[in-house]
Order: structure tokens, then sequence, then C-alpha cells
């Protein structure tokens, strides 16, 4: 138990660390693979969250906080501002210091997925598999629409900095957005 909170001491000075240089190494995540298909009356979507790790976040994970990531799902009608539905979810890691594994979890599936692997469990974290995204009987016939994905990191209070920590500066600041292609209700794929 104490070899545990001396390394989370370890890891939260590591993590902290890096805030206090004068340039983070930051990213641009962005989504790749973007796949929106129609199974009968609904609409999914599946993509990976990537180029959003780095070796300064991979020493926070190991700090035993929850790190987490908030998706947002929005369907727009083309030429409105406003979506037409927006749906909401995140995904979140966390290390256990004791027995040493991360726990990812991934709440559209209300699933949890438990490895050693930090590799393992960081295309779990990134990855989004068959969202469902609208009902088909919210679209109508001769009409475009498109999805926007946006993805962004909380920000983390770290009780022995006494400190709130902006995961966002890992990211440039910038969240991870994407807008697909325009599609019509009939001609989705199923």
């Amino acid at each position: 138990m104490f070899s545990a909170i001396t390394q989370k001491i370890t890891s939260l000075i590591l993590a902290a660390g890096s805030l206090f240089l004068s340039s983070v190494t930051g990213t641009n995540a962005v989504f790749e693979d973007v796949e929106i298909i129609r199974y009968d009356n609904i609409i999914v979507c599946s993509a990976i969250l990537s180029n959003c790790f780095n070796e300064e976040l991979d020493k926070i994970f190991l700090s035993g906080e929850i790190i987490r990531i908030n998706f947002k799902v929005q369907t727009f009608e083309k030429g409105n501002r406003e979506p037409i539905d927006e749906k909401t979810f995140n995904h979140y890691i966390k290390y256990d210091l004791v027995d040493q594994y991360y726990e990812v979890y991934i709440s559209e599936k209300d699933d949890n997925f438990i490895t050693e692997d930090i590799a393992e469990s960081k295309i779990q974290l990134a990855k989004i598999e068959e969202f469902e995204v609208i009902k088909t009987d919210l679209l109508e016939f001769g009409k475009k629409y498109y999805i926007k994905l946006t993805a962004e990191m909380e920000s983390i209070y770290l009780d022995a900095l006494h400190k709130n920590i902006d995961l966002m500066i890992y990211w440039n600041n910038k969240r991870a957005t994407c807008r697909t292609q325009e599609f019509e209700k009939s001609l989705l794929k199923s």
C-alpha cells in the first residue's frame, strides 16, 4: 500500500512537472475512420479519436485519477445552425495503483474494459463503435443531413498539488471535431 502511495505521488510530480514547462508538447486530436451506417430505422456512427495521447498524458494516467473524454454527437439538417438531435457520452480511464491495471469505462455501452497494457486501454478509450445517433423517423426524404462529432477532455483536480489541471493543454487547447459528408435518408446503406 505504501508503495502505491509513493508511486502515485511520483506520478503526480512527473505529470505536474510538464505543466510548468514553458511549452507543453500538445497534439492535434482528430477523428478518423468515421463511418455512418443505417440499420433498419437507426443511424449509427463509428469513429476513432487519433493523435490524442502523448507521453506526458500517459504519466497523468498513472496518477490514478479519472481522466475523462466527453463526446458530443449532433445531427444537423443542411442549412440549419441548430442541431435536430444531440447526444453526449463519455469514456474514462483510471489506473488502479494497488493492482496496477487500467480500467476504461465506455458510458454509451455501460461497459468496462480492464487491462494491464496502456496501449490497449488507449485504443478502447479512443474508439466509438456503432453509436446510435438518430432514428430515421426524425429525418425527412429529400433533405440533406450531416453529423458533427466533438471530443474534449475534462479538467482534473490533483489533491497532492491542490491544483486543477486543464487537460486540454495536451490537445493544444482545441477540441477534436469532425463533420461528416452530407447524406440523405434514402441513400444510407443498410
